[in-house]
């Protein structure tokens, strides 16, 4: 699910990082997901919810990183640094912001799952499996590991606008 938003999110980095830019994410993943129901899918998310016991190392490791990345852009911004320089020196570290207004547009287009008894992509392929699915839309080549009769389709490389 959180990874339809770098598609809309990487064409304004700068509105990114400074204004949230709810309206416009919430506003065009609506117009996708209404394309989509147009010709007939069903529409499926999947999200993270618990950290999964083996994992627990890695996410206490990847939390600490991202607090001491986000003490690093608030002490440049008490700098003064531009947001420019804020861009080039941190554009991979920024904390998302998106979180709601991306949750919110699937659940007006389809259900929303947390996966808990699994990984989240386990669960996705699963669940693609079971219900022959056309495509997993996704910014994860892990899919493309996995065995199904269903495409990998890359938001990275789509256009929301014209479904291509």
């Amino acid at each position: 699910l959180m990874s339809l938003y770098s598609p809309i999110g990487d064409t304004n980095v700068a509105g990114s990082m400074c204004g949230g830019r709810y309206t416009l994410v919430y506003q065009q993943l609506d117009r996708f997901f209404d394309k989509l129901r147009a010709i007939g899918a069903t529409l499926v998310f999947f999200c993270d919810g618990v950290v999964q016991e083996e994992k627990y190392g890695t996410w206490n490791e990847r939390q600490k990183r991202k607090y001491e990345d986000t003490i690093r852009i608030l002490d440049a911004v008490d700098e003064g640094i531009s947001v420019d320089t804020l861009i080039n020196l941190f554009r991979r570290d920024f904390p998302g912001n998106w979180l709601y207004p991306v949750k919110e547009v699937a659940k007006k287009h389809g259900r929303v799952v947390t996966s808990i008894a699994n990984e989240c992509d386990k669960e996705l392929v699963q669940y693609a499996n079971s219900v022959n699915a056309l495509a997993i839309i996704s910014n994860d080549t892990d899919f493309l590991i996995y065995e199904g009769f269903w495409q990998y389709w890359s938001c990275k490389d789509m256009n929301f606008e014209t479904l291509t």
